[in-house]
């Protein structure tokens, strides 16, 4: 009779071990995750558009944005609202890259619109995988500007260049004033150096002069992902 009591208590104890095991949380995502924040007063319409991949690097990327920051369509790119002082988060399990515009999508030369054309908040995150991958965040005003765009990083491992590190913020100024900005495209220097490839509008914007050294890219290994990348949004430019 001892025995059979002894084998029952022993069938209990692994029923609730294995239990246990089953019901234990998950293991949580330590990807960076992407803050967009409206730090305005107005209420402002956001694009988010992905890059899209081909091939076996398709499987590695996100490319819906169905989903991100509470968009309903689906695409590579779409649209959302944020009211003042509110805050919307994604953190991919995939790779994510692409672009934030704020009040419109972004456009490569001038309209009626958007006289001075959009800048746009660009970033390369989770990508941990391949060579030397390097995640990036900057804000590109190659094809003008139309908003402020400030950003935040958490953490210390972010660069620019050699001996340029621990860049926690960066932000654009007004047409014409984004020059030697750590983090920032100028105006017309598609390769922030320099003006080749520039676009070609008409009518044109007033360049920068291109900075002196690579700035433009803030950067970190991919394998130190993790902490927070934060797109501001505080008004709408005056030009």
């Amino acid at each position: 009779m001892k025995k059979i009591v002894v084998v029952i208590i022993l069938i209990s104890l692994l029923s609730i071990l294995f239990s246990v095991k089953s019901f234990s949380p998950k293991k949580q995502n330590t990807n960076t995750t992407l803050y967009v924040v409206n730090q305005s007063t107005d209420t402002v319409e956001v694009w988010l558009t992905l890059s899209q991949y081909s091939g076996s690097l398709k499987n590695y990327f996100v490319q819906d944005v169905k989903g991100i920051f509470g968009i309903k369509t689906i695409g590579s790119s779409g649209m959302f609202i944020l009211a003042p002082n509110d805050t919307v988060s994604y953190q991919s399990l995939l790779a994510l890259s692409g672009n934030i515009c704020f009040g419109g999508q972004a456009i490569n030369c001038p309209t009626t619109d958007y006289p001075t054309g959009t800048n746009i908040f660009e970033f390369c995150l989770n990508n941990n995988f391949g060579v030397a991958p390097q995640e990036s965040v900057e804000i590109s005003c190659v094809s003008g500007v139309n908003s402020f765009i400030s950003g935040e990083l958490s953490n210390y491992n972010w660069i620019v260049t050699t001996g340029i590190d621990s860049i926690q913020n960066f932000n654009n100024g007004a047409l014409g004033n984004n020059s030697n900005r750590y983090g920032v495209f100028p105006t017309g220097c598609t390769n922030c150096t320099n003006q080749q490839g520039a676009p070609i509008c008409n009518p044109s914007l007033p360049f920068d002069a291109p900075n002196t050294i690579p700035i433009c890219i803030i950067q970190r290994p991919a394998n130190l992902l993790g902490g927070s990348v934060f797109c501001k949004f505080t008004g709408f430019t005056d030009n």
